[in-house]
């Protein structure tokens, strides 16, 4: 799960650097931040004994239809699903963990 959770750290940046050169020559990029979404490897997290709640799991089929909305409407910079769950990575995106380790 670290390897993951690095790589899609990773794609989120590297995503966001491609949209900022691609608009001005009209490419538009579009990233896909899920959250907690109803997969076979959700599936094994729960298996495991994620603390995670079920409730939590959102639908892979409504994360399918923003992509694909997304795509052929244009203007969206990032796809995110189930908000609930975006809401509280942008939030946690404006903390450091380096910061909350140095006060540890």
């Amino acid at each position: 799960m670290i390897s993951y959770a690095a790589t899609k750290a990773f794609i989120n940046t590297f995503t966001s650097s491609l949209r900022v050169l691609g608009a001005r020559h009209g490419i538009e990029v579009v990233s896909v931040l899920p959250g907690f979404i109803d997969t076979r490897m959700t599936k094994m997290m729960r298996n495991q004994g994620t603390p995670v709640p079920k409730s939590e799991f959102a639908s892979a089929e409504e994360m399918a239809k923003r992509m694909k909305e997304a795509v052929e409407h244009g203007g969206v910079g990032v796809v995110t699903w189930p908000i609930r769950q975006s809401a509280v990575m942008y939030g946690l995106r404006s903390t450091s963990f380096i910061q909350w380790s140095a006060l540890s």
